[in-house]
């Protein structure tokens, strides 16, 4: 049995795609289980080192030259590009498809499909099963859940837009912050130049290993609302989200309705912030610790493996 990996990464699909299967190969390889990537990285090193450390047996940069195995081959297929789906299930065999599937994935047959986010709410569609839930978010092994026993004097703050950030959500965030009258430290993590209209309380950091390190230290962390938030939400971390895309709305309003993060605003063009929702959570220590109470239990680290476990059991 074989687990084929089918995503991209690209500056404008951004990095998630890959991120989130990278998590549910990574479990696979731990177990003995033989792991093909197929698709396209551009731009982004620090997504190739990873393929290449968890241990994929082949890495396929050309999706054209992939040729399946219809008596060993689970294809699981994370992407929204509808032709990419028809292309490789048309022109490949499969013992089994599965789906990662949030609500702009096209739908199309498989035999399993699975929503890595919060919501229970989805229903199967035809005879395949759908599985979604905290229970099935998959989380990369060196993330876990650490608690610092005070916050640091002054705070750590961390600001990220994803892998791409192409709505500028650093800096905006950072000219907000810039305009809070308080000592802290601020890390952005952007591909981009820092503005000479920050000061020394904020420095540039490129998106890499250094980003789970840091991450742990923070005490308050700003991110859209994506893949990624959900990573900084299982740490117990205090996590500010913003909106910056349309695939981002459902993370976005259910991190912010259950309490788990604190919500900044919406990109519509240009960025648009609540009324004092950064000043807010930079002042408030009792915000930032009850987000991290509310948290506290909502994000397991098993997601990988219950995914893994089921995909095994479709060919049991």
């Amino acid at each position: 049995m074989r687990f084929v990996f089918r995503s991209d990464a690209t500056p404008i699909i951004g990095t998630g795609h890959v991120m989130r299967s990278s998590a549910i190969a990574e479990e696979a390889i731990s177990r003995g289980i033989k792991c093909i990537f197929v698709g396209d990285i551009k731009g982004f090193p620090w997504v190739e080192n990873r393929l290449k450390d968890i241990g994929f047996s082949q890495i396929v940069k050309d999706p054209n030259i992939f040729k399946s195995n219809a008596k060993s081959d689970i294809l699981i297929i994370d992407t929204y590009e509808i032709n990419i789906i028809k292309k490789f299930l048309i022109n490949n065999s499969w013992l089994k498809v599965v789906n990662i599937f949030d609500s702009l994935t096209p739908e199309f047959q498989c035999d399993l499909r699975i929503h890595p986010g919060l919501s229970t709410n989805w229903m199967n569609l035809g005879e395949e099963v759908t599985l979604c839930g905290p229970d099935y978010i998959p989380l990369r092994k060196s993330i876990t859940r650490e608690l610092k026993p005070k916050e640091s004097n002054p705070i750590e703050i961390l600001v990220i837009g994803g892998g791409v950030d192409c709505t500028n959500f650093v800096f905006a965030v950072a000219d907000e912050l810039a305009r809070v009258k308080k000592q802290f430290t601020v890390r952005l993590f952007t591909r981009h130049v820092k503005p000479n209209s920050l000061d020394y309380r904020f420095s540039i950091n490129a998106i890499g290993n250094d980003l789970d390190l840091i991450a742990n230290r923070a005490d308050l962390i700003f991110s859209t609302a994506s893949t990624t938030s959900l990573e900084f939400v299982a740490r117990g971390s205090a996590v500010a989200i913003g909106c910056a895309a349309d695939n981002q709305e459902q993370y976005y309003s259910e991190l912010a309705l259950g309490n788990f993060a604190h919500p900044i605003g919406e990109f519509k063009g240009k960025w648009i912030f609540k009324s004092n929702s950064i000043n807010e959570i930079v002042e408030s220590e009792s915000l930032r610790r009850n987000l991290k109470v509310q948290t506290s239990g909502l994000i397991d680290f098993l997601g990988s493996q219950r995914i893994v476990d089921q995909i095994q059991k479709l060919v049991v």
